[in-house]
């Protein structure tokens, strides 16, 4: 059968999967580079109906946002993802018909997985993005099957894994994580197998699989015909979703510092205030205490009443302006909303082990190590029957986001329980960092 996809078929891919053997699995595709903002709106005016999502890049310029990939896929486009970049960007573009496919792509669906930093990697622009570090979720499920083969015991896996997720991302390799956890492989055996294990490798050739499928007649038949243009991009969208501006930036508050999100950008706007003015006093030793003392003091004092929070939420929406990410945690919102009303719509709720899961994100997405130092470090009601987190954070907004997130994890994972008042409200956050070739 004559797979070819012509032009219309775009793959964005590197070091999960050379750019060579994606274009022998779909001869004539366009093989582009790991993906970065404004690329799907480029492939889509060229005509893509069929885009690839396999890698992308993040620190050193503008991930693809997930307001892009709603743009093109709106647009009639087809968007799949898989093994790193792919899979974040099909979790959470799912509601909009983003496709995914793949073991790290059903890992962060069921929430087993959260941070970007499991699929990080480092790569060689001179040799095609090709890895030159491991990603941890290699990592992890290497070991696994190591200690399936006998290899390893459960235990000695367990150190090795633990000192993988203290080595830095750039500096992950198996030979350092072995070596950081002094655990013994004399003959090199456990190593060497463990070296052999590309999951992400794995899910990227299962993409380009699936996209011949798509190929197919009766399955998805690419049309050439694009209507995108990046000049028509925004006409009948509306950028803040039926919000207006202040109603947007309010909302957006309440959702960063509900799920904890806002930790990634509150750092800027306390440059400045007077909570902050006698730093230099203080020795390094203390300094990470104290700072988390004073943003403490500044949220409690910024909190507080309507126009405090009102003129706060401006200054963070500008913030988010200046680093073009509004947009993207609008849509973020938007996405964990529209799948939380799904759920409700359907009657699900939450399994004890999502719960159980979330909340332990949610701890630690506000810096707590687990759930019970987070509800441990809440104040009793003030005089307006508020409960604050470490006094500074209305509880009632972590709650509000930790019932839109668990809802939104029970839709995707399928999970079909009858709503009734037995079943408790579930919690999540996401937690994610950033870095090159993800």
């Amino acid at each position: 059968m004559d797979t070819n996809p012509g032009p219309s078929v775009t793959v964005f891919t590197g070091p999960s999967l050379s750019p060579a053997e994606a274009a022998r699995t779909l001869p004539g595709a366009e093989i582009l580079a790991p993906v970065a903002r404004g690329d799907l709106h480029r492939a889509r005016e060229r005509g893509a109906q069929l885009l690839v999502v396999i890698d992308g890049t993040f620190s050193h310029s503008l991930a693809v946002s997930p307001r892009e990939v709603v743009d093109v896929l709106r647009d009639g486009a087809v968007v799949l993802g898989a093994s790193s970049m792919g899979a974040l960007r099909a979790v959470e573009c799912g509601p909009a018909g983003m496709l995914g496919v793949g073991t790290v792509y059903r890992l962060y669906r069921a929430g087993l997985l959260s941070s970007d930093d499991e699929v990080a990697v480092t790569t060689d622009p001179d040799r095609d993005y090709a890895a030159t570090s491991v990603a941890l979720v290699n990592i992890r499920l290497g070991l696994r099957r190591a200690v399936h083969r006998g290899l390893l015991t459960a235990r000695r896996a367990g150190e090795v894994e633990e000192a993988a997720q203290s080595v830095f991302f750039a500096q992950r390799n198996w030979r350092s994580v072995f070596r950081a956890s002094g655990v013994a492989d004399p003959d090199g055996a456990a190593r060497a197998f463990c070296e052999q294990v590309d999951v992400k490798r794995d899910d990227a050739r299962r993409a380009l699989r699936t996209a011949a499928g798509l190929l197919t007649e009766g399955a998805f038949k690419p049309s050439g015909t694009a209507h995108f243009t990046t000049s028509l991009r925004y006409p009948g969208h509306d950028p803040l979703l039926g919000l207006d501006r202040a109603e947007a930036a309010s909302d957006l508050l309440r959702w960063l510092f509900g799920s904890g999100r806002y930790q990634r950008y509150v750092w800027p706007l306390a440059v400045g205030e007077p909570e902050f003015g006698d730093l230099a006093a203080i020795g390094p030793q203390d300094r990470a205490d104290a700072l988390r003392e004073r943003l403490a003091a500044l949220l409690g004092r910024t909190l507080r009443g309507p126009e405090e929070i009102a003129g706060f939420a401006e200054r963070l929406a500008l913030e988010l302006e200046f680093l073009d990410e509004f947009q993207t945690e609008l849509m973020r919102r938007h996405a964990v909303t529209r799948l939380a009303d799904e759920a409700e719509a359907h009657g699900l709720r939450p399994s004890p082990h999502q719960l159980r899961a979330v909340r332990e994100s949610v701890a630690v997405a506000h810096g707590y190590e687990d759930w019970p130092s987070l509800t441990g470090d809440v104040t009793p009601a003030d005089e307006s029957g508020t409960e604050r987190l470490y006094g500074a954070l209305p509880l009632r907004w972590v709650e509000e986001a930790c019932d839109r997130l668990a809802l939104a994890r029970a839709w995707q994972a399928g999970t079909r329980r009858p709503a009734g008042p037995q079943q408790p409200q579930a919690v999540r956050p996401a937690s994610r960092r950033t870095a090159d070739g993800a």
